[in-house]
């Protein structure tokens, strides 16, 4: 009689298959990440639309002036790409956190989404943005 040979496959938590598969449909060794995209490039648009919309209501008018400028150049660094004027988007970034945190948050969530054309100097700038939001609302952490 033959002697069964003892088999150890260490797939590290992903599948073993001994034999042959058929699958109607998807096949996952391990883990299945399935991304499916941010807001389409439209939105992100919208949202600089929508930051815009809130920085024509600030008063005194220099203010709303400083802020409508700050989200413009931030809307045009964000479609530069890789491209950007860092410099001039940090700048901008500093403008909305004084004087428009509400409007810098709008403009955060448009330059990190995936559909944006943003370049990783430009998300750089605004998750430090966004962590320096994030402090000035709760100082205690």
């Amino acid at each position: 009689m033959a002697q069964e040979k003892d088999t150890t496959v260490n797939t590290g938590g992903g599948a073993y298959v001994g034999g042959s598969v058929t699958t109607g449909g998807d096949f996952v060794g391990r883990d299945k990440i399935t991304t499916t995209g941010g807001v389409p490039g439209d939105a992100v648009a919208q949202l600089f639309a929508q930051a815009l919309a809130l920085a024509q209501q600030q008063q005194p008018e220099d203010v709303r002036e400083e802020v409508e400028a700050a989200v413009e150049i931030a809307q045009e660094e964000t479609e530069a790409g890789e491209d950007a004027d860092k410099r001039l988007l940090s700048k901008a970034l500093d403008v909305l956190l004084e004087r428009g945190p509400d409007i810098l948050e709008l403009v955060l969530n448009a330059i990190l989404n995936p559909a944006a054309a943003a370049g990783k100097g430009a998300k750089m700038l605004a998750n430090q943005a966004k962590s320096a939001l994030e402090k000035r609302r709760n100082p205690q952490t």
